[in-house]
């Protein structure tokens, strides 16, 4: 089984300690994670800061060539890491089209435009008010260097959110994938170093104590999370203690609302993906809907349809278009929901 490496300061560097990737599918190990030991924490925060003043005093357009030259490098890659994506994810490889549900291969040219887009972007200075006596500009500086916790949900999608601004801006970042879809991260991350000066952008991985180390560095000027609020309520008290800015993202419980005029066979499909897109694991997707009472056995009759003739399994398998629940720990909080509801009087329709 391969073991695969952090990238720090532009080296391929190993731990003495590693835990294994699962592929959720079917639960079989497809590879051997580093497990980042304190110093080689040290030593990406080191090597993000000593890397930080060259990268922010370059001329914005030689930012902008470097960034450019990623996403070219993230387009030749697409299909290679879309296959992680699959494999340590398990969304299905999916496509692009229109008839096409949004799966790995979609993620990937999600990560080519949220790179290439901020690379093309001007950063002007922008007065913001100006009269006889006073003028007021906003000028773009970089905090330095930026602690980034990505999740499992979208691997290399948000963890491009979470990159590329920062870089954009003059930042350098060091980043720690989540532990359940390590591999993906860890290897886009190296494609994208590949194209930057070292120490300009690093990575950290192993579990939940490997982020606090992070974060709780006080050579960490910014932190970005993606997670769960429990998770960003431990970083904010860990922040506090450096008044360190953050940036969150958090869960959601997001509704839609069906409208007493709407034809349930028309919106069925799209209230389906709304709801399931990425086997339901997204922050904006709906966990509640809404329903006149004149159309509520329609589309539930509509939705079930769907839902029992949807192709599910493996991410790579033909046709397949609905992977599994991610990690254990999401399946059986998933599982506890549903039983709460049948507790609850609710009824299980399929």
């Amino acid at each position: 089984m391969k073991s695969f490496t952090n990238t720090i300061d532009g080296h391929a560097v190993p731990s003495a300690r590693t835990f294994e990737s699962k592929n959720p599918a079917n639960g079989e190990a497809i590879g051997l994670v580093p497990h980042s030991e304190p110093a080689q924490i040290a030593q990406a925060i080191a090597a993000a800061k000593a890397a930080q003043p060259g990268w922010g005093a370059l001329p914005d357009a030689k930012r902008r060539e470097h960034l450019e030259r990623v996403a070219d490098a993230l387009k030749s890659n697409a299909t290679y890491l879309a296959e992680w994506v699959t494999r340590e994810q398990g969304k299905p490889l999916g496509g692009l089209g229109p008839d096409q549900v949004p799966g790995a291969l979609f993620e990937l040219a999600g990560c080519e435009a949220w790179t290439r887009v901020p690379a093309s972007l001007e950063l002007p200075v922008e007065t913001v008010f100006e009269d006889d006596g006073r003028r007021y500009e906003v000028h773009r500086k970089p905090y330095g260097v930026i602690a980034a916790i990505a999740p499992w949900n979208w691997p290399l999608l948000i963890a491009i959110w979470q990159i590329v601004p920062a870089l954009r801006a003059g930042n350098t970042v060091v980043i720690k994938p989540s532990e359940y879809t390590s591999i993906g991260t860890l290897e886009m991350v190296r494609i994208m170093a590949e194209q930057l000066p070292p120490g300009v952008l690093n990575t950290v991985s192993g579990p939940g104590e490997v982020g606090a180390a992070l974060v709780d560095n006080p050579q960490i000027d910014k932190i970005m999370f993606t997670g769960s609020g429990s998770t960003g309520a431990k970083i904010t008290a860990i922040a506090a203690r450096h008044l360190t800015p953050t940036t969150m993202e958090l869960g959601g419980n997001d509704a839609a609302i069906v409208l007493a005029d709407a034809d349930p066979a028309a919106i069925a499909m799209g209230l389906f993906w709304g709801a399931f897109i990425n086997m339901g694991q997204t922050c904006a997707a709906i966990k509640r809907l809404y329903v006149p009472e004149s159309l509520h056995d329609a589309v539930v009759d509509e939705l079930r349809k769907i839902a029992t003739a949807m192709p599910m399994g493996d991410g790579f398998g033909a046709d397949v278009v609905m992977g599994p629940v991610q990690n254990r720990m999401q399946f059986d909080k998933v599982s506890r929901l549903v039983e709460a509801s049948r507790r609850g009087g609710g009824e299980i329709v399929c």
